[in-house]
C-alpha cells in the first residue's frame, strides 16, 4: 500500500499479483488491485475484482465502500447505493462511506436522501474537507447558497489550495468587489503544480470570478488557458458522419414502417437542444406545476443507445430495432424515470444532448413531448466556452470548432423537425426572457395541463439542480444574458466566421 500512496502504481500491481500467485483467495490483494484499477479509470475491472474479495469477506466496509465508489464512477447509483448503505449499517462513523452515499444520493438525484450522510458525515468529522464539499454542493443543489459558501469558505481557511472548494463558490454565488477569492485563485493559478484537470478547473472558476468583477478581458483569457488544458482531441467529422447517416436513412418512410412501435406513455417530456440553451430554466419553470417532476439531467436515453449499437452506428442500431426490443427499452427507461422524477403525470428529462438520440426516441415514445430550447447562437457557443464542461463536451474547447459543431447541431434538428412523427415545441430563450407569463403558459399548455401561477414563481420552487446552472435559476428571470457575448466581442473572430450567417452581429 505504501507504493500505491506514492503513486508507484505499477510496482504496487505487481506485489499485489505476487501476493495472489502464492494465494489466489487473498481478498485484501483482490480489493487493493480493485482500488488501482479505479486509479487507471478502469471501474469495470474494480467492480470484477472487488467483487471478488467481497464474496471471501462479504462485510469488510472498506470493500464495500471502494465497491459502492467503482458503481459511481459507472453512474449506478441503485448498485452504489446498496453497497454503501450496508457499509454504513456495518459502521456509521465510517465517514469516507457517508460522504460516497450522499453521492450515489445525488447521483439518483435523491437530494433530501443526498444532504444526511453528508451531514453525518460533518458532524462526525469537522473538520473533514470531504465533508463539508459533499454538503456544500448539496445545499447548493437544494437552493441554499449562502449556507454552502459558509462550509466552502471554512473548507479553503483549512486548505487554502483547495480547488473544489473555490469551484463550488464559483458555481454558489457571484463574486463582488471585496471578496478575496478571485485574487487568491489567480495566486494559486502563479504557484500551482497540481494535475492538469485541476488546473483547467480552477482557470474556468477564476475566468468566471473575473467576469463577475466586469474584467471581461482578463476572463476570457482565462477561459482560454482553460480550454488549452484539454487532453482528449475531439472528431468533429465523426459526428458530422454520424449525423449525415442519420439524414439519409431516418426518412419518413423509415418511421411510417415503424407505427406500433414503443409504449404510449405521455409521462416522458425531453427538454433538449444545446448546452447552456435554456434547458434548466425551462425544466424548472415546467417542474413547478404541480403535477410535473423534475428528472434533471438523464444518461438513460444515451446509454440505451450504446447498448443498442454494441460499436455499430447509431443508424444501424436504429434500422434493426425490433418491436419486442424497443418495447423493452422504452420500459426500462420509464422505471429509471418514475424512480428520479416521481409519480408526476409528466415527467422531464433535460439531457441537452438528447438532440441526438430524437430517433431512437420516437420510437420508444410516440407519444412524448419534445421541447426544443434554443438561443441566439453567438450567446450559446459564448456560453458554453466559458463554462467548465466534462472531457465527453471536446466540441467545446476551440471556438471555431464550437461554431462548426453548433451548426451541425442545427442542420441535425432541422431534419428531425421534417420527419420525426412527434411533438416539438420550440421554445426560445430570448423570448421567454421578454415575455416571461406568454412563454411559459405556452411551455405548459405544451404539457396539456392547466396553468398554475407557481410557475411564475419558479425560483422559489424546491428541488435538486446540479448543473453549472444551478444558481441562476434559483434568481427570478433577468435579461442580463442576452447579448452577453458582446462583453467578449474582441476574441470572437474564429466563432463569427464558423458560425457564418447564424452569426447575427447586432
Amino acid at each position: 500500500m505504501d507504493l500505491q500512496r506514492q503513486r508507484r502504481f505499477v510496482e504496487a500491481e505487481f506485489c499485489y499479483q505476487s501476493v495472489l500467485r502464492e494465494d489466489a483467495r487473498n481478498a485484501d490483494a483482490l480489493n487493493l488491485l480493485g482500488t488501482l484499477a479505479m486509479e487507471a479509470r478502469k471501474p469495470v475491472e474494480a467492480i470484477r475484482l472487488v467483487e471478488k474479495a467481497l464474496a471471501l469477506r462479504p462485510n469488510e466496509v472498506q470493500y464495500l465502500n471502494n465497491l459502492g465508489a467503482a458503481h459511481i464512477a459507472m453512474r449506478d447509483g441503485l448498485r452504489a447505493e446498496k453497497a454503501l448503505a450496508k457499509a454504513v449499517r456495518l459502521q456509521p462513523d465510517f465517514v469516507d462511506a457517508l460522504c460516497n452515499l450522499g453521492r450515489a444520493y445525488r447521483l439518483l438525484n435523491r437530494s433530501e436522501a443526498a444532504r444526511q450522510p453528508y451531514e453525518d458525515a460533518y458532524r462526525r468529522a469537522p473538520d473533514s474537507t470531504k465533508a463539508m464539499l459533499g454538503l456544500a454542493d448539496v445545499l447548493v443543489d437544494l437552493g441554499q447558497p449562502a449556507e454552502a459558501t459558509a462550509l466552502y469558505r471554512e473548507a479553503l481557511s483549512l486548505d487554502a489550495s483547495l480547488v473544489p472548494a473555490f469551484v463550488g463558490l464559483a458555481l454558489a454565488r457571484r463574486f463582488e468587489p471585496g471578496d478575496p477569492e478571485p485574487a487568491r485563485m489567480l495566486e494559486l493559478l502563479d504557484s500551482s503544480e497540481k494535475d492538469q484537470q485541476l488546473v483547467s478547473q480552477l482557470r474556468h472558476s477564476a475566468g468566471k470570478a473575473q467576469a463577475d468583477l466586469g474584467n471581461y478581458d482578463a476572463a476570457f483569457h482565462l477561459f482560454a488557458a482553460a480550454k488549452g488544458d484539454a487532453t482528449r482531441a475531439f472528431s468533429l467529422s465523426t459526428h458530422t458522419i454520424r449525423h449525415d447517416e442519420l439524414v439519409e436513412r431516418l426518412t419518413p418512410r423509415f418511421f411510417e414502417e415503424r407505427k406500433g412501435y414503443g409504449v404510449e406513455s405521455e409521462a416522458p417530456v425531453f427538454i433538449l437542444g444545446m448546452p447552456r440553451s435554456g434547458t434548466t430554466l425551462t425544466e424548472q419553470i415546467a417542474s413547478s406545476h404541480s403535477r410535473v417532476g423534475g428528472g434533471g439531467e438523464l444518461g438513460a436515453i444515451g446509454d440505451l443507445m450504446r447498448i443498442l449499437a454494441n460499436g455499430r452506428s447509431h443508424a444501424e442500431a436504429l434500422l434493426s430495432l425490433t418491436q419486442a426490443q424497443s418495447r423493452d427499452l422504452a420500459r426500462n427507461y420509464l422505471e429509471t424515470l418514475a424512480r428520479v422524477g416521481g409519480p408526476g403525470l409528466r415527467i422531464t428529462d433535460k439531457m441537452p444532448h438528447n438532440f441526438e438520440h430524437l430517433g431512437l426516441i420516437a420510437l420508444l415514445f410516440p407519444k412524448a413531448r419534445v421541447i426544443h430550447c434554443m438561443r441566439d447562437p453567438i450567446d450559446n457557443c459564448v456560453s458554453c466556452f466559458t463554462h467548465h464542461f466534462n472531457e465527453n463536451h471536446g466540441y467545446n474547447t476551440d471556438l471555431a470548432v464550437l461554431g462548426r459543431y453548433y451548426r451541425e447541431y442545427r442542420r441535425l434538428m432541422a431534419h428531425w423537425r421534417e420527419v420525426l412523427p412527434i411533438r416539438m415545441l420550440d421554445f426560445s430563450y430570448e423570448a421567454l426572457i421578454a415575455d416571461q407569463e406568454g412563454k411559459s403558459r405556452e411551455l405548459i399548455d405544451f404539457l396539456e395541463l392547466e396553468w398554475e401561477e407557481a410557475c411564475l414563481d419558479f425560483h422559489k420552487t424546491e428541488r435538486l439542480v446540479k448543473t453549472p446552472s444551478r444558481w441562476q435559476v434559483r434568481q427570478p428571470i433577468y435579461s442580463s444574458s442576452v447579448k452577453g457575448w458582446k462583453k467578449y466581442q474582441a476574441h470572437l473572430g474564429p466563432l463569427f466566421e464558423s458560425l457564418g450567417e447564424m452569426a447575427v452581429l447586432d
